[in-house]
């Protein structure tokens, strides 16, 4: 038997619809941001400025609405949790419990009858992230300028309000019934950056070049390393002794032992570097540079296989690596 008896029908398409949903205030995602900075001349041409940074989110992870299922409750799923296996590459070795996991009683097993409505209906749903950033600016003779700081700051996910109102709910890609995920929060982060220009008198010869060094998070703060782990027949003999019955399934149990936040790459570094030479004759210039990209071809991971098998290898091996040196030549004559 399929987990959805409709699969193939206009189901979705003929979804109900909360009449609530097309009407009222407050029923889109959101977001406010707030911010203060401070600035302070330390010398002549040099500058040093802080702020802090706020942005909330509402509805976030949902995207403004939440599908319920009317012939699933809370109280036809049964909760249960499992222990990761021992790996010393999981965070403290392993032998965690994770969890709850939910599994559908067989009674409403593959029944379906979608109401879509608004989150604001259901509960919270926010992100917020918090952030202090510094910059230092210094401004020299012979077109020298620097600019460099910091940016620290965190990102705190909430939802837990939905998952245990609709723990059925059909964004499945976000929870799931085996996401036990629904309030992730990153660490404190701090990303380096650094800008350096300069031009050398008489050969009219510029210098110009980009440092950062961040963490390995690619778009999203929570972005870090997955362990996706297929449960066990030993697993599975476990959670059906929880829950008292065998565990309802069409296939494999996979679960995630690394919750959103607590593992990542190594962080990433890169030097960029560009020189360029002037060269006048009359009233022309022609003006020729290479600009070299990750001058220290660094080769970070950025994307990582989140399969995890316990004590075999392969989990974590790279998929993608940092774009490696490049070199490009240029030109451009005005007149």
């Amino acid at each position: 038997q399929i987990d959805n008896l409709l699969f193939g029908s206009s189901q979705l398409i003929g979804a109900q619809y909360d009449p609530d949903l097309f009407h009222g205030w407050g029923l889109r995602p959101s977001d406010w941001s707030f911010g203060a900075s401070v600035q302070q001349q330390i010398f002549p041409r040099a500058s040093v400025e802080g702020g802090y940074y706020r942005r909330s989110f509402t509805m976030f992870t949902t995207g403004g609405t939440v599908t319920d299922n009317l012939l699933v409750s809370p109280r036809d799923l049964a909760t249960y949790s499992i222990t990761a296996p021992a790996d010393s590459r999981l965070p403290s070795g392993g032998g965690y419990t994770i969890g709850p996991l939910y599994n559908q009683n067989s009674g409403v097993f593959g029944q379906s009858n979608l109401l879509i409505m608004s989150t604001k209906k259901v509960g919270d749903d926010t992100r917020v992230f918090n952030g202090v950033d510094l910059t230092v600016s210094v401004r020299g003779a012979n077109g020298f300028t620097f600019s460099g700081g910091t940016s620290t700051g965190k990102v705190v996910n909430d939802w837990c309000d939905i998952r245990a109102a609709v723990p059925e709910g059909a964004y499945v890609g976000v929870s799931g019934l085996l996401n036990p995920y629904c309030r992730v929060e990153s660490p404190i982060q701090t990303s380096f950056r650094g800008l350096v220009t300069y031009t050398i008198p008489r050969i009219d010869v510029n210098l110009s070049s980009v440092y950062q060094d961040k963490p390995n998070i690619g778009t999203d703060q929570l972005g870090s390393l997955a362990a996706n782990y297929t449960l066990s027949a030993a697993d599975q003999a476990a959670a059906a002794a929880q829950i008292g019955r065998p565990l309802t399934t069409t296939g494999t149990i996979t679960v995630n032992l690394v919750a959103p936040g607590d593992l990542y790459g190594p962080r990433i570094r890169q030097l960029d570097l560009s020189a360029k030479k002037i060269i006048r004759f009359g009233g022309q210039r022609l003006t020729v540079g290479a600009d070299f990209y990750n001058l220290a071809n660094n080769n970070v991971t950025i994307l990582f296989n989140g399969t995890f098998v316990p004590n075999v290898a392969g989990w974590q091996s790279p998929t993608s690596y940092m774009n490696p040196r490049v070199v490009r030549l240029n030109a451009e004559f005005s007149w």
